[in-house]
């Protein structure tokens, strides 16, 4: 699959309507059921806009904070629950595993 578009809002616009419409490929994993895309290539024209600005993703800083948190390889659920709350549900012990 190849999804071309100016900003990052744009192609998951592109994107959402694509995997919702392949129930047939749903996978089942411990957190549930989902559609995935093996090798799919989405590209960004506008390299300014590279950050979403969807209502769901909130606010800027949750992305910033995400990324730091991934590139600092801390587990801690303290590091990131001021920039994304979501994680907390997800905690084991004060860690969440995949950070």
């Amino acid at each position: 699959m190849f999804i071309s578009a100016e900003t990052l809002d744009g192609a998951l616009l592109e994107i959402y309507p694509k995997l919702l419409a392949r129930k047939n490929d749903t996978v089942t994993a411990t957190r549930g059921a989902f559609v995935e895309t093996i090798g799919a290539l989405i590209e960004i024209t506008n390299s300014r806009a590279r950050l979403s600005r969807s209502e769901t993703r909130g606010k800027l800083f949750s992305s910033l904070g995400e990324l730091v948190w991934y590139l600092s390889g801390d587990n801690k659920l303290d590091s990131i629950q001021p920039y994304v709350p979501q994680y907390k549900k997800d905690a084991e012990d004060g860690i969440v595993f995949g950070g």
